[in-house]
Parts: structure tokens; sequence; C-alpha cells
């Protein structure tokens, strides 16, 4: 979300996780390949343009689309990097496995059992965020 102040006018945008275009790099101009394979943008339109009167003080929505080009709803954002972050109780609990060495496989089992849906790479970015930390 943006926000733009003019004068007695604030300018509010959402857009969707996967709004606009994956940008030219110059490596993708030498190799022919998109270095990083995992962003999310993929030419959807859904946005909402709200702007706020101070003096009146009322919302007006000014532009609207609310159509996506890809799937969307529960099922899709389980597959966030975001949503599968383990937190509170079970992420300590993680955090104790992985300290002792545990196989990252048999520690995305354990959070599935406790509800949580992870996959390896998750608990690789989780050890190395501990090493990091010391």
């Amino acid at each position: 979300m943006t926000v733009k102040h003019f004068w007695d006018w604030f300018v509010f945008r959402w857009v969707c996780k996967h709004y606009g275009h994956h940008a030219a790099s110059k490596r993708k101009l030498k190799t022919n390949k998109r270095p990083h394979q995992a962003i999310l943008p993929c030419g959807c339109e859904m946005y909402i343009h709200v702007t706020y009167n101070k003096l009146r003080q009322h919302y007006v929505v000014k532009k609207l689309h609310l159509e996506h080009n890809h799937p969307h709803g529960p099922a899709e954002y389980d597959l966030y990097s975001t949503s599968r972050r383990p937190t509170g109780e079970l992420r300590e609990q993680i955090e104790v496995l992985v300290e002792h060495g545990a196989n990252p496989m048999m520690v995305t089992q354990y959070a599935a059992n406790q509800g949580k849906q992870m996959r390896p790479r998750d608990v690789y970015n989780i050890k190395q965020k501990l090493l990091f930390r010391g």
C-alpha cells in the first residue's frame, strides 16, 4: 500500500501481490535467463485507489479493478512463504529441533502434524537465521 499526501487529501493504493511485470535485468540480456524465478509479479492488474478528504472527512473510491489473471484463494495463499512461517510455540520447538541437528524433512513432517504446512527450504532458512543470530 502506498500513501501520498496532497494538501488536504490522502491517496491510498492497494495492489495485488502479483501486480506488474518482471523487470528486465542486465543479467537476463546477457544470458537470456531470468535470475530470480520465484518473484511474484505475473501481470495482474487488480488494484484499488481510495482517497480521503480531511475537510469532508470521508473516503472516495477513485479507481477500482478487481479482476485477477491468476488463481487466488486460501489454497494459493497457503503457498506463500509468509503464511508457511511458523509462529509462537511451534517456532520455538522447531528452532530447538534445528539447533540439535534434526533432519529438515522430519521437521517439516513434525510441523505438518502440528497443523502447519512447511517446506524443507523453510527449515533451512530458519537454520540460517539461527546461525546468523549466533
